[in-house]
């Protein structure tokens, strides 16, 4: 699935704050990645973070969903960022930090 140019655009706009990242198109989804570690993604039109269990309950507190792109019992471990959060960049530097430090472990 092709991730939302116009998504991409926005959610990179987001992130300006948690500056030094770059992009990389994979799969037809685009990974956002820090330090050669993906911590993020977009696919189709939902952005999404990693996570473990340092900051799963982060997502599943608000009930966002995870990244499941073959509807399997165990998805991979991302999942949606909620909107009051992708809205706030400082808040989503918060997230964006958190999912980088699952990445790099």
């Amino acid at each position: 699935m092709a991730y939302n140019e116009e998504v991409q655009k926005y959610v990179t706009e987001q992130l300006s704050e948690f500056k030094e990242f770059t992009t990389k198109k994979m799969f037809g989804s685009l990974s956002y990645m820090r330090d050669k570690k993906a911590f993020g993604c977009i696919v189709g039109d939902a952005f999404y973070l990693k996570a473990d269990e340092s900051n799963i309950k982060d997502f599943t507190s608000r009930d966002m969903k995870q990244f499941n792109p073959r509807n399997t019992k165990k998805g991979m471990p991302y999942w949606t960022v909620p909107k009051e959060v992708l809205e706030d960049k400082e808040e989503l530097k918060k997230w964006a930090t958190k999912s980088w430090k699952v990445a790099v472990k």
